[in-house]
């Protein structure tokens, strides 16, 4: 078994929705989250959720269809998800650590933070992923984010 270990840092753009901050990489067997920080950065206070959900839990929503009304332009899909953290109060220059042991995920399960204001919340999280042998490459592996944020949050 092969791991790799990193610290995943974003900072959300909206407060409208939950917004994936960490996914485990789709070729690992599992992930173990070693610690979530979450810091306020901001003047002012400000409140937010975390969640974790498993990926294989995902269903489909309902379907965008292109005019011809049988092409599906886009999937929605609704996700399980569990608290770790609801509607936590974080004073202005705060930072917070979420866990107080190792988390276990499975492969594409993710972690989402919903903010009370869209800016000036950061959250640090730090993981290791473990990958079968036959998986060439771990260390220059990268998730990208941004289509996974578009898959889950659907454009």
């Amino acid at each position: 078994m092969q791991e790799k270990s990193f610290t995943v840092s974003y900072s959300p753009s909206s407060a409208a929705y939950q917004s994936v901050a960490y996914a485990v990489d789709p070729s690992a067997v599992s992930a173990k989250v070693v610690s979530i920080q979450v810091a306020n950065t901001s003047t002012s206070d400000r409140t937010f959720t975390l969640r974790w959900g498993p990926y294989s839990e995902r269903v489909i929503d309902y379907y965008d269809f292109w005019g011809d009304g049988m092409t599906a332009k886009q999937t929605y899909y609704t996700y399980t998800s569990h608290k770790l953290i609801s509607d936590a109060y974080l004073p202005a220059g705060a930072s917070i650590s979420v866990l107080d042991k190792e988390m276990f995920l499975n492969s594409k399960d993710f972690i989402v933070i919903k903010p009370s204001v869209s800016e000036k919340m950061t959250t640090l999280i730090s993981v290791v992923e473990f990958f079968d042998d036959s998986v060439t490459g771990v260390d220059a592996r990268s998730v990208n984010y941004t289509e996974i944020r578009s898959d889950f949050e659907g454009n």
